[in-house]
């Protein structure tokens, strides 16, 4: 379980996520006039010289309004109430304005139909806009000044104007700061606005002013270095047509995290200093009720890594359809090179436990005549299938200290894992010795063209082993044993199902990796099991649908959402 501050965090990350993913793209009031000018996909870049080095995540929107109605509809849809409503609160209270209406930004004098940029620097969010009217935010500021516990002082750059706490003003008072010239305005918001139980302090105060009038003169040495990288992104994805684009540091989020201590920690720190900048693009398809972003991930060249990637399998995509069923939870698809992926998975586990699987193959090969590398590993074909039927809601319960762990092992799940291999007299010979050595544990029946091996302690059925001449499947449920026989009986291609479902891209490209899942279902269960706090953040969904293709290093990433029906058709 995630503890307080690891909520925290998370909670702030998904805030980035809710802009993304709930994007209302309703109308502004007929009311508020627009430009004649229509900006080009790639104009929300020009306000990249306003975002320092020092930026963890970033934000363009090519529409200010957009923006705003994204934040808007993350307040109804998902639940981050707490912190949009103390920082709306806050925000009214210091301007007079309403940050979550769109009338309320036109009113300040803001381009509503211009880009906007807003990006996490240094503990506090950075908006930066386009300026319509400079008397209008003037006056603006003009008022707040009147107030006593700000003044409204000229910066280092001359062409702007400043909004900023008075010295003798009382401590732990959260505020926002403005800057503003002819052509943009930059809002710098407090840390206190975005966490209940904090508060702003003196120093913190000054620390934001700083902030405010260091973004005014970045020199372009200092300014955000994945702006070209960004650039390269938007060509290449033609995102003219989408709403939102940026990019995400994962890396500083997840040191933040506690993680337990332990070899725990150390594959987070590993984790998070190899992750590289995640870019993306985000699109919205009200018809179809479906989101969709595209993601460029990169390693972080500084640091080693154990894998730099998984290869390519070295076999064809087996058949996948017998066991895809119409209602079936998620589906996962891993492909690459099977001694690749081992030594992903080796690297994964404590020092003592390497040594001690090392010394087991070692045994199997010195007393059994077992090479695992040969007779394992190398009889893979490089592709594994994963079709969940179900969760067990024991393991989900909020006091189970092993959640994360249980659903890695798939202790969490009743499913069907597909192995495609070259070779079954190689695997047949493993698995025969194990039968041999389990006490009478794994227990062996050959039926029709295939072999079962089914580990049944106490005469219970914990998990089972189906071999095939070209495949093993791993089961571990009633459930899954019926899928598992039927495929063995009628293999076939993909099915109904597939495109039923729309999937198909998951079966795509050789080397490609990815997963299906049915959130909808998967908010119910966890509701049921007393994650409720984790189902409302699902709740807004129906299904995700992810892919991913490594080409030179680089990640190429499709996510597909699609909203709940009842959430996308009115936007409520």
């Amino acid at each position: 379980m995630l503890n307080d501050e690891a909520r925290s965090i998370a909670r702030r990350v998904a805030l980035i996520c809710a802009l993304l993913f709930v994007t209302m793209l309703a109308g502004c009031p007929s009311s508020c006039p627009r430009s004649t000018a229509q900006p080009q996909g790639s104009a929300a870049l020009a306000l990249g010289v306003y975002i320092p080095q020092s930026a963890q995540s970033v934000l363009f929107a090519e529409r200010l309004d957009a923006l705003v109605e994204a934040m808007a509809a993350s307040a109804g849809q998902l639940p981050v109430e707490t912190k949009l409503g103390l920082m709306r609160e806050t925000w009214t209270a210091q301007l007079d304005h309403d940050p979550l209406d769109v009338a309320s930004w036109h009113a300040l004098g803001l381009w509503l139909d211009r880009p906007a940029v807003l990006f996490y620097t240094e503990g506090r969010w950075v908006l930066a806009a386009a300026v319509r009217d400079a008397s209008a935010l003037n006056t603006a500021l003009s008022a707040r000044a009147q107030s006593g516990d700000v003044a409204i002082v000229r910066g280092k750059n001359s062409g702007f104007r400043t909004l900023r706490l008075e010295s003798g003003s009382a401590p732990a008072v959260p505020i926002v700061h403005v800057a503003h010239g002819r052509d943009t305005a930059i809002f710098v918001i407090e840390r206190g606005l975005w966490s209940t139980g904090w508060q702003t302090e003196a120093a913190d105060l000054v620390r934001g002013e700083r902030l405010l009038l260091e973004l005014l003169e970045i020199t372009p040495e200092r300014r955000w270095q994945g702006l070209a990288r960004h650039g390269e992104l938007i060509k290449s994805t033609a995102a003219g047509a989408a709403p939102f684009h940026g990019a995400v540091e994962p890396g500083p989020w997840l040191l933040q995290m506690r993680s337990g201590g332990g070899h725990a920690r150390l594959l987070l720190e590993r984790l998070a200093h190899q992750m590289g900048r995640v870019h993306f693009v985000a699109r919205h398809e009200p018809d179809a009720r479906k989101l969709q972003l595209h993601l460029r991930t990169y390693g972080n060249p500084g640091e080693p890594v154990v894998v730099a990637d998984l290869g390519q399998p070295k076999g064809e995509m087996p058949m996948v359809g017998g066991l895809i069923k119409p209602g079936v939870l998620g589906v996962v698809r891993v492909s690459g090179a099977p001694e690749q992926f081992f030594e992903l998975v080796r690297s994964a586990l404590p020092a003592t436990q390497r040594a001690e699987l090392d010394q087991m193959f070692r045994d199997m090969a010195a007393e059994l005549k077992i090479d695992v590398k040969k007779d394992l590993v190398d009889n893979l074909k490089g592709h594994v299938i994963v079709v969940l039927y179900g969760i067990e809601n024991r393991v989900l319960t909020p006091d189970n200290p092993r959640l994360v762990a249980d659903i890695f092992q798939l202790k969490a799940t009743r499913e069907a894992v597909l192995l495609p291999i070259h070779e079954r007299a190689a695997m047949e010979r493993t698995l025969d010795v194990m039968t041999q050595l389990s006490r009478g544990n794994l227990r062996r029946q050959a039926i029709r063209d295939s072999i079962q091996y089914a580990w049944l302690p106490d005469g219970a059925l914990e998990w089972a082993l189906i071999l095939n001449d070209d495949y093993l499947i791993f089961v571990d449920s009633a459930v899954a044993v019926d899928h598992a026989i039927a495929y063995e009986r009628s293999p076939h291609p993909r099915g109904p199902a597939v495109s039923e479902l729309g999937i198909e891209a998951l079966f795509e490209n050789t080397n490609r990796s990815g997963f299906y899942l049915d959130v909808g279902s998967a908010a119910n269960i966890l509701a049921e099991s007393g994650q409720q706090e984790a189902g409302r953040w699902l709740q807004a969904f129906q299904s995700v649908l992810l892919t991913t293709d490594d080409i030179d290093s680089i990640g190429y990433t499709d996510i597909e959402l699609v909203l709940s029906p009842a959430r996308s058709a009115t936007g409520e």
